[in-house]
């Protein structure tokens, strides 16, 4: 038995038909930015599978389509998974926002806190059915709690640093040589032409200047820290949780800084949250597939999960579902 899993981003949207025993059987990488709507992704997804089907020697055929979609409305799941089915034989088609996949990989069906720090940043929990939030809003309301906001405060205090306005930063030199500027007074000219995406991919960067104890990337990352814990905060004491609460991370600020995780649950646990972190990753692409397995009527033991989880994650198949 086969199934087949779609995972969209804002770079790619890939397609994987995996076995049973979770192998990747076949991969396609059938569009590169986002496509500009749902009819046009339900075109190139059906196109793709049949395709995949066809062409291999192995006679694949899939049971079951799971996908993890970016950002589409609730009422735009049902019409997607109906026009895909419409196109496919396939007993089941499976549509999820890529926050309810990257929730369902780190939790399953269980109460727990995903934080996630990217463009759009918030915390989420499940209630009933459904994932009710704090945040989420976009890079502007989000505020400091987004990854364009802290793209951005290292900007700032970069420039700053240069005419004596702020203490002295690496985040300096480290923002000239990324961007391949001449000088700091360059900055205002990038910033001029650049796109949301680019300020909030600058925020690994400070990260890493975080880690490394730099006194303005502790600044801009603290006060990002204690905003996302007030949205935790929010969600914990509007959401009947018991005991321990575990606190899963999705976004490249957390993925990348182990000291921010750990700090971010000490500030939970000042707050009175009992918080550890998840031992589950929260990727879309692993909670698409074991919601699909499921469906398939196949069980996912911690063996095919981290089968799963290497499959997805090589260099070669859903790479660019990591960040």
């Amino acid at each position: 038995m086969e199934v087949v899993i779609v995972n969209t981003n804002r770079r790619s949207t890939d397609v994987a038909i995996l076995s049973s025993e979770g192998k990747v059987v076949d991969f396609r990488r059938v569009a590169g930015p986002l496509p500009p709507s749902t009819r046009e992704l339900m075109r190139l997804i059906t196109s793709s599978v049949l395709d995949m089907t066809l062409s291999s020697k192995a006679g694949v055929r899939p049971s079951c389509l799971g996908m993890s979609v970016l950002d589409i409305e609730e009422n735009e799941k049902g019409k997607l998974a109906k026009d895909i089915s419409n196109y496919i034989a396939l007993e089941d088609v499976i549509v999820m926002d890529d926050l309810e996949a990257s929730y369902f990989s780190a939790f399953r069906r269980e109460k727990g806190l995903l934080v996630y720090s990217g463009l759009r940043a918030g915390v989420y929990t499940l209630e009933g059915e459904r994932l009710v939030s704090s945040g989420g809003l976009g890079y502007i309301l989000d505020g400091e709690a987004s990854t364009y906001w802290v793209g951005a405060e290292a900007l700032r205090f970069a420039v700053r640093a240069s005419d004596g306005r702020s203490i002295p930063t690496v985040l300096s030199s480290t923002l000239i040589n990324w961007l391949s500027l001449s000088d700091i007074g360059a900055i205002a000219k990038w910033v001029a032409n650049a796109t949301p995406q680019e300020i909030a991919s600058l925020a690994p960067l400070v990260m890493e200047a975080y880690e490394a104890e730099d006194k303005v990337a502790s600044l801009i990352v603290e006060r990002s820290l204690r905003s996302i814990a007030d949205m935790a905060w929010t969600v914990f004491r509007r959401s009947a949780f018991a005991g321990e609460v575990k606190v899963a991370f999705r976004g490249s600020v957390f993925e990348r800084s182990k000291k921010a995780r750990k700090d971010l649950i000490s500030r939970l646990s000042e707050l009175g949250i009992k918080a550890v972190e998840s031992a589950r990753v929260a990727l879309p692409t692993l909670g698409i597939a074991v919601a699909t397995f499921e469906r398939a009527g196949l069980e996912v033991g911690p063996e095919l999960e981290r089968r799963l989880l290497s499959e997805l994650t090589s260099e070669q198949v859903m790479s660019s579902s990591k960040g």
